[in-house]
């Protein structure tokens, strides 16, 4: 395992809930497809994202939860 330190930033959640890896992947779609594109306040600000999985539950459950975290700066 490595550790990478990020720097700080403004972050754009988004919650995921429902079974692995579907929700997730449905979600990912959805920020990289359309929501990044058509956001007028906000636009990419690095080259990484966070994906987080809940500790408890099940990932095949149906309100098992996650979340997809990107770096975003305000457009000028």
């Amino acid at each position: 395992m490595e550790t990478y330190e990020l720097p700080a930033s403004l972050w754009a959640k988004f919650r995921c809930v429902g079974p692995m890896p579907y929700s997730l992947q449905s979600v990912n779609n959805r920020v990289w497809n359309e929501w990044l594109p058509k956001s007028r306040e906000y636009e990419l600000a690095g080259k990484y994202n966070i994906e987080w999985y809940s500790p408890s539950g099940m990932p095949s459950d149906k309100d098992y939860q996650s979340a997809i975290w990107i770096p975003v700066v305000e457009k000028r």
